[in-house]
This record gives structure tokens, C-alpha cells and sequence, in this order.
């Protein structure tokens, strides 16, 4: 059976096209289109008109390409963004009536779930107390569990895009404006769990990998 899902966060959007039996997954396809949806809705509580355009236009554009691999079923995702936006009911109406992709729309504890569950599925991890941090532009997750069961999630809303637009308000940002965003991530973080003793942290998402190529003096990455 082939399936496609698109994820719809706060900056970025993902396609992926795969190839199931029910209990393996292969990958047929990944790519991503940075639509930055959330840019301005931590400050106007609104999805504005030309982030609408980007999404739509991503959204057509990956519905295209998913249909060429003839795919059976497509399932598509809203996060941060779309759950704080004022609007968001209207957005994900009007995406279905200008597209035809109906959007489901997670809670943050349901993120954090399907973030973990989609980490089991490409780190061997089984047996062993694990820990998965999703960090995305709106929110970020925390998950904690042993192999497929899942003890505890949490999801706080902090992330790239929401800090850079009320912290960072220039590039580079001044000393000032890194003191400010330092200490609301400080505080903010104070409230996920504690780690258990020996667990594995696995890291997820666009914020974490760029910081690994970074420390690994990557110009690109795949």
C-alpha cells in the first residue's frame, strides 16, 4: 500500500510518500517546502492571507506529486501554527475547498505522540528508556517512553520561529535580545520532566539537525 502525509509546521512543510505492509515502512519519498505559515501568528493570533498563499501552494504542489506515485490515501497534519491561530477553522475550510486536503488538526500532546512514534520507526531503539525533543518553529515536544510505549508527553509553546519574531529582532541579535529569549527558554524548559537515569535522547527536527551540521562543519546536508 503506498500512503503519502504532509506536515504542516509552523515553518516548514513535509511530504512524505511511503510504502507500507502494515509494519514496515519504506521511504519512496521526503521532501519539504519552507512556507513559514506561522510568521506573524504568535502577534496576531491570525494566519494572514499571503502565508495562506504559501501553504496553498505548497499543499498543490506535494498533492501533485504524491498522486504521480499513485498513492492511495494522503493524511495531512496541522501543528503550532494552525492551533493558535484566531482563524484557524476558517484556514483549514478554505485549504479543503481550494485544494482538496482535508487537515487534521493535532494537539500538542498528539505531536509529541506521533513524533515518537515516527522516531521508533527509523532509530533501532527497543528496549531502553527513551527521550525524543522535537523542536519546531512553534512548540516543542517532549516524549518520554520505554520501545512503543509511551510514559509521558509535553508539549510547551516555544520554538524558532515564536522566539525569533519576539526576541530576535535584529540580525545579529544584540546582546540584550539574546539575554531575553535566553531567559524565557531557561524558564520555559524548567517545566518539562526530568529525564530517567541512562535514558537515550534523541533529537528530531530542522532546528536540531542544522545545529549538528553546524558543530560538524557541514556547508550542506542532506
Amino acid at each position: 500500500m503506498r500512503v503519502a502525509s504532509i506536515d504542516i509546521g509552523t515553518n516548514t512543510i513535509l511530504l512524505l510518500v511511503a510504502e507500507t505492509d502494515g509494519q514496515v515502512i519504506s521511504t519512496l519519498l521526503d521532501e519539504q517546502s519552507i512556507a513559514r505559515l506561522g510568521k506573524g501568528v504568535d502577534s496576531q493570533r491570525r494566519i494572514d492571507d499571503p502565508a495562506y498563499e504559501r501553504c496553498k501552494t505548497a499543499l498543490l504542489s506535494f498533492k501533485n506529486t504524491a498522486l504521480q506515485y499513485a498513492v492511495e490515501h494522503i493524511a495531512v497534519t496541522g501543528t503550532s501554527a494552525i492551533r493558535d491561530a484566531a482563524n484557524r477553522d476558517a484556514f483549514i475550510a478554505r485549504i479543503f475547498d481550494e485544494t482538496g486536503l482535508k487537515i487534521e488538526l493535532l494537539s500538542g500532546v498528539e505531536e509529541a505522540h506521533w513524533s515518537y512514534l515516527g522516531t521508533l520507526a527509523g532509530v533501532p531503539v527497543r528496549d531502553t528508556e527513551i527521550a525524543v525533543l522535537d523542536i519546531g518553529g512553534g512548540s516543542t515536544e517532549l516524549t518520554l517512553g520505554k520501545g512503543s510505549e509511551i510514559t509521558q508527553r509535553t508539549s510547551l509553546d516555544i520554538g524558532c520561529v515564536r522566539l525569533t519574531e519576539k526576541y530576535l529582532h535584529d540580525s545579529p541579535p544584540t546582546q540584550d535580545q539574546l539575554a531575553a529569549c535566553t531567559e524565557r527558554v531557561e524558564a520555559t524548559l524548567a517545566e518539562f520532566p526530568k529525564l530517567p537515569p541512562g535514558s537515550t535522547l534523541i533529537g528530531v527536527a530542522g532546528t536540531l539537525t542544522t545545529l549538528a551540521a553546524i558543530d560538524l562543519g557541514l556547508e550542506s546536508y542532506n
